[in-house]
């Protein structure tokens, strides 16, 4: 497990550190986050999630695959419900890289981590933390809260829209990796310390 966990932190800071200078993950750092996700999910022996993995990275390009992906879906929910924050997480990501706010390269780190905790905290730490950076950054660049909120209102009302000219472009790969290292090293020691 220690191994593994060092490896997924080696993927996270490359991606990092490359996401903050060039602005992109580099495929050794996504298929490296896709391979550990998928060796997570083996080592539990968690097989009908894997090949949800699979389908759903292999299927990330759209068309039929989404109508497998979304079956998988159901049948990994009947079977085990408690699958519910993988499947909400993985469907997520596939639903925002279509949209376009997520690039491949985002795509691949997320789904990795998504594989790696299983659980509603790597979801929150991922997609609450976008979420928070995402509401800052607008403030700031807007020059206030209330100019922040009617900008924030107007994304929500365009969502889906053609690209926006002024999105905030954020380096999801620092993110990743600071929400990644959080859940693999410091959440475990604050639950045994806290439970």
């Amino acid at each position: 497990m220690l191994i593994l966990s060092v490896l997924v932190s080696a993927a996270l800071m490359w991606g990092a550190i490359s996401d903050l200078k060039s602005g992109i993950i580099p495929y050794g750092s996504g298929f490296g986050m896709l391979a550990l996700g998928l060796l997570f999910l083996i080592k539990d022996a968690l097989w009908l999630e894997a090949l949800f993995f699979i389908v759903a990275i292999w299927g990330s390009r759209g068309g039929m695959w989404r109508l497998l992906i979304l079956l998988i879906a159901v049948v990994l929910l009947a079977e085990e419900f408690a699958t519910l924050p993988f499947v909400a997480g993985m469907l997520y990501v596939l639903a925002i890289f279509w949209l376009g706010w997520f690039g491949g390269g985002d795509a691949q780190l997320a789904f990795g981590l998504i594989a790696v905790g299983r659980d509603w905290w790597i979801l929150g730490y991922l997609f609450g933390g976008t979420i928070i950076l995402g509401i800052l950054l607008t403030v700031i660049r807007r020059g206030g809260i209330a100019e922040g909120a009617k900008r924030l209102l107007w994304v929500l009302k365009h969502i889906g829209d053609p690209p926006d000219e002024e999105a905030i472009r954020m380096p999801w790969g620092v993110l990743a990796a600071l929400g990644g290292m959080v859940y693999i090293w410091l959440w475990p020691g604050l639950m045994a310390g806290g439970g």
